[in-house]
């Protein structure tokens, strides 16, 4: 058998084999290119002064093995013999759906990196970065793919457009809790109250820094490194304490009691001295802040004062806090300052002898 009678039987009589054997080159190959040419395009992409060209490349990632094996079916179609009909719908539907899925995967990454880097660097706009801005780009994008698909199948949209509308009330029910979760995020993210990076306190006892808002929940990582996800419309409805919608500054309030035989001037001073140490040398305390304190209660075995403390974010509250107490407790021993113990006076009066 000659060259040209196996080329003749590969292109008649086995041309499906064939194109799949054809598909498994062109996916090493590709995988080949994409070790081979990615890594220097991200290195040019590096160089430029925008970001524009670093998410184009990021969005070419595993495209181009897709891309290589979709041209090798299209040149199996063109060089191979199939029958009329299979050929017809190679050539009129699967080939042009390909192509049109490796767009919408290209397109729905790109636009939604471009959404996020636009948001993140856009002046006077003041909208955070999160993923739910991105996952709305995505789920348009590809509801525009799926509907040019339908169309190159020649589906009509009329009638899964009038499934959609009578069926819609009941999709609403069934998915109200979505539903409301993903217009909560919209609104938490338009009203701008909580952002990504914000360190929060719910009302519920939950805290730790925002680190992402989606579609249906918002993620929240604690000071013990743990993530607590908490439904947008949870969020939305809960009492929530922001320590960075102004400023990450805070000031620490701390109440302490003396006794009533102490002198308050000395106390005041050395205090004063205590905080003034703690927060230069403790990572989180505001060097140059001067702790404001007050006397203010006649307590029942104790004259209370609140001295407060300053740190530059919130996080670094509780090491402050116990750095502070630790160092005044041990001052205070050493120049005789009582911190008392909570005590009651009891009298107890002769019933009997009162009676006679």
């Amino acid at each position: 058998m000659s060259i040209q009678d196996i080329v003749q039987y590969i292109r008649t009589e086995i041309p499906f084999t064939f194109s799949i054997l054809f598909a498994l080159a062109a996916y090493f190959a590709g995988r080949l290119l994409e070790k081979l040419i990615v890594p220097w395009l991200q290195k040019l992409a590096h160089k430029s002064r925008t970001d524009f060209d670093d998410l184009l490349v990021k969005a070419l990632r595993h495209k181009l093995t897709l891309v290589l094996v979709v041209l090798s079916f299209h040149l199996s179609v063109h060089l191979l013999h199939f029958k009329p009909a299979v050929e017809a719908t190679l050539r009129q539907k699967l080939l042009p759906s390909f192509y049109i899925v490796i767009f919408t995967l290209f397109a729905q990454g790109f636009m939604a990196d471009l959404v996020q880097n636009a948001l993140r660097s856009a002046r006077g706009l003041h909208l955070p970065s999160t993923s739910l801005f991105s996952n709305i780009i995505r789920i348009i994008i590809i509801s525009i793919g799926i509907t040019f698909i339908l169309d190159v199948w020649g589906v009509s949209l009329a009638p899964i457009l009038t499934t959609l509308g009578v069926g819609g009330l009941a999709v609403a029910l069934a998915l109200q809790d979505t539903l409301s979760n993903f217009f909560a995020g919209v609104q938490i993210i338009l009203s701008k109250k909580v952002r990504p990076g914000d360190y929060v306190v719910l009302d519920s006892g939950q805290e730790g820094f925002v680190q992402d808002i989606s579609w249906r929940n918002t993620a929240v990582l604690s000071l013990e490194n743990n993530y607590i996800i908490i439904p947008n419309a949870k969020l939305g409805s809960a009492i929530v304490t922001n320590f960075n919608s102004g400023t990450p500054e805070l000031l620490l309030p701390v109440t302490v009691g003396v006794s009533y035989d102490s002198d308050l001037e000395f106390v005041e001073k050395i205090t004063k001295e205590v905080a003034k140490e703690v927060m230069s040398s403790v990572e989180g305390g505001d060097p140059s802040y001067e702790p404001f304190m007050n006397f203010h209660t006649f307590n029942n075995s104790s004259i209370d004062y609140t001295i407060r403390l300053k740190c530059i974010g919130p996080q670094h509250r509780f090491k402050l806090v116990h750095a502070f107490i630790k160092a005044l407790h041990k001052r205070y021993g050493e120049v005789g300052i009582n911190i008392p113990f909570p005590i009651r006076t009891v009298y107890m009066h002769n019933m009997a002898q009162k009676n006679d």
